[in-house]
């Protein structure tokens, strides 16, 4: 059974970031295609990129590596 479905964070937060575990729950067998577009945030790092805090309006790192876990 084949099944497609978005789900766009726009200026993620280090907790939607995490909730990406969600998705994959949702989507087992599926593939998922992350887009990061990163428009006002600083550079991708090696190890990791930015996500917002949109209380402080701040940056927090968030580990490639972690994120790469979460949705595989």
């Amino acid at each position: 059974k084949n099944f497609s479905g978005f789900n766009v964070m726009m200026g993620p937060s280090f907790k939607n970031l995490e909730s990406l575990l969600n998705v994959r729950n949702k989507f087992a067998s599926s593939r998922i295609l992350f887009h990061y577009i990163g428009y006002g945030f600083p550079e991708i790092q090696k190890d990791f990129l930015w996500c917002s805090d949109k209380r402080s309006k701040d940056f927090t790192k968030f580990s490639l590596k972690n994120l790469f876990k979460l949705i595989s």
